[in-house]
């Protein structure tokens, strides 16, 4: 499974990414609730997408399950600041943070040690409030059932 220890993510709007750990174990993920989980419920479409993508591990166990929240931006990109000479502060990867925050580490430290913008792959932005920032979890949830349904309705 997964020669070469590439990850994964597919190309839905919420979004299954899984690879192998350095001891070969599966690590899955994916969009969850707002709220911390609760119930074995909050987990259940992780693990459908996992018996999706390998039947085989029905009945496997799931060893253990974590929690993090997503940072999202109204433009679905990522944004980068500098709130204080020498301080740098990335929002929005949008679900994806593992990828992009390796590939962008070494830049922000070149830029960090030089002062180069150029060093950056994407330009310095004011930070700037979200509209209706305080309806966040109503917005997100609805956004989530109608990107589900799309992603249904494309398979």
């Amino acid at each position: 499974i997964l020669p070469g220890g590439r990850a994964v993510s597919d190309p839905r709007r919420i979004l299954v990414y899984y690879r192998r750990s350095p001891d070969g174990r599966m690590v899955l993920g994916g969009r969850g609730r707002m709220a911390l989980p609760s119930s074995a419920a909050d987990w259940a479409h992780c693990e459908r997408a996992l018996l999706r993508l390998y039947p085989a591990l029905a009945g496997i166990a799931i060893e253990k399950r974590w929690f993090g929240r997503v940072a999202l931006t109204p433009d679905h990109l990522p944004h980068l600041h500098e709130p204080e000479k020498g301080l740098l502060a990335v929002v929005g990867c949008q679900g994806r943070g593992v990828g992009l925050m390796s590939a962008l580490g070494k830049r922000m430290a070149n830029y960090l040690a030089s002062g180069d913008a150029r060093q950056l792959p994407f330009p310095l932005s004011p930070i700037r409030p979200i509209p209706f920032h305080a309806f966040r979890q109503v917005g997100v949830a609805a956004a989530i059932t109608w990107y589900r349904m799309l992603d249904a309705f494309e398979r």
